[in-house]
């Protein structure tokens, strides 16, 4: 997916064909659900409201401090959200590898 002029929300549903949403990174709200092939979401910090549905793997979400409004559903493959901390308003749902929100 590549940058897409003015628009400030995008919502990518049901898109198994996308595995590249580096160009989004400046958009104002971005959900990505069910898209199993993005793996990649490190470009993404700037991205003000983010919502991540069903990922599929391991996903590093070091990258996203900056967001303001996180929320995981379902992403079996998160970990590790101690970088989270900056981060305004989080919902994890169903994300059993996220033990320790100490850090938050």
């Amino acid at each position: 997916v590549s940058a897409l002029g003015t628009v400030r929300t995008l919502y990518l549903v049901d898109c198994p064909g996308v595995t590249d949403v580096s160009a989004l990174g400046q958009l104002d709200e971005l959900t990505v659900a069910f898209c199993p092939r993005v793996v990649d979401v490190s470009a993404l910090g700037g991205v003000k409201k983010l919502n991540l549905v069903r990922c599929v793997g391991a996903m590093d979400l070091s990258a996203l401090g900056t967001v303001e409004d996180l929320a995981l559903y379902e992403c079996f493959g998160v970990a590790d959200v101690s970088a989270l901390g900056t981060v305004r308003t989080l919902y994890l749902v169903d994300c059993p590898g996220v033990t320790d929100v100490s850090a938050l």
